[in-house]
């Protein structure tokens, strides 16, 4: 019953998922050449070449899942631009942040980090440092935030993302503060994962 459901609502809406298709192709048209290369510069390193491509489906989703080993995300068509274009903006950021910790330590698992991985949080908590530098704000001007729960929540009475943010200002090269940030994130996981989920 729910497949048939979800088939009509596909069916009913094929046209209008197809014209929004195309505004935003024209909307992502600056993500290679401007805003991809930034991430990349950032992030100290170079795109994998057996991935050519990032996948964006567009359709009836009700959350923005992310594949980071296939460079694949889903968002729901009806989703406004400003928030695809963030969200597209933010799994993108996953996937060259993985990339990095790839060239660093190697990733021979066949299932990509999830919830309540160590890297998983690494990933969702260096948005809001990595993606609000001036240069990517300059390319990309979407300001971002990592969970709101990561703000909220405290550890010595400083929020979880502030310990993150601070790593971040005080990295040397970017595999500085993603070792760093990550042994943080190791050395407080049972704290963070019992506070923030």
């Amino acid at each position: 019953m729910q497949l048939r459901m979800m088939y009509k609502e596909y069916e009913n809406n094929a046209d209008e998922i197809e014209k929004r298709k195309a505004e935003l192709l024209r909307k992502f048209e600056v993500f290679p050449s401007v805003i991809i290369p930034k991430m990349l510069d950032l992030f100290e390193v170079e795109w994998p070449k057996g991935y050519q491509d990032i996948t964006c489906y567009l359709g009836l989703y009700a959350v923005f899942p992310r594949n980071v080993l296939t460079k694949e995300y889903w968002i729901h068509y009806k989703t406004a631009e400003d928030v695809i274009i963030r969200a597209s903006i933010h799994e993108i950021n996953h996937f060259i942040l993985f990339e990095k910790w790839k060239a660093m330590h190697g990733y021979t698992l066949q299932e990509q980090p999830s919830y309540p991985d160590v890297l998983w949080y690494l990933e969702e908590m260096a948005v809001d440092p990595t993606l609000n530098t001036k240069e990517m704000q300059e390319a990309a001007p979407y300001p971002q935030k990592a969970y709101q729960i990561f703000y909220d929540n405290t550890l010595n009475d400083i929020p979880i993302e502030e310990y993150i943010i601070k790593l971040f200002e005080e990295r040397k090269n970017m595999a500085d503060f993603l070792d760093r940030a990550y042994k943080f994130i190791e050395d407080n996981h049972k704290d963070i994962i019992t506070k923030c989920g």
